[in-house]
């Protein structure tokens, strides 16, 4: 009778130690995630950046381009509908450098987000351990008093 006792306390130390060690495992990997979507931020951000700083030279580029067309054609460029495409180019560029940052920040965002469920989802290692812990000295308790 003394030795079902003492391997079923054996068994029960054992399981809430790999419990206690699947919790470890469980909390690396999450963290490990969650560093991987904050990279993942990160990485978004600098395209972000980029793209709107191409956009912002290829708007230049353009611009300068109609300047160039408009003087070789021999319009005023501060006046009339010239002016007013100048200016609808410049908005254009602008509205879309807008867009470029939004989207950049909705996906920052959405990754900042997912780093903080990896986060969240972690699970203290005592917490995993004390369950299996706790039925096994209830089953011991319960054999005891049984004798």
């Amino acid at each position: 009778m003394c030795t079902g006792l003492i391997l079923g306390a054996v068994g029960t130390g054992l399981s809430a130690v790999s419990s206690f060690r699947q919790a470890q495992a469980s909390n690396a990997a999450a963290e490990y995630n969650a560093q991987t979507a904050e990279a993942q931020a990160q990485q978004a951000g600098q395209r972000g950046r980029r793209a709107e700083s191409k956009l912002r030279r290829e708007g230049r580029q353009l611009l300068g381009a109609q300047k160039v067309g408009y003087a070789a054609s021999g319009v005023e460029l501060g006046t009339g509908s010239a002016q007013r495409v100048l200016e609808d180019t410049t908005l254009g560029v602008e509205y879309d450098a807008m867009d470029i940052r939004y989207n950049t920040a909705l996906e920052q965002y959405g990754f900042r987000s997912q780093a903080a469920l990896q986060r969240q989802s972690r699970v203290s290692p005592f917490l995993a351990a004390a369950p299996t812990l706790l039925s096994g000295a209830s089953s011991l308790a319960t054999s005891l008093a049984l004798r």
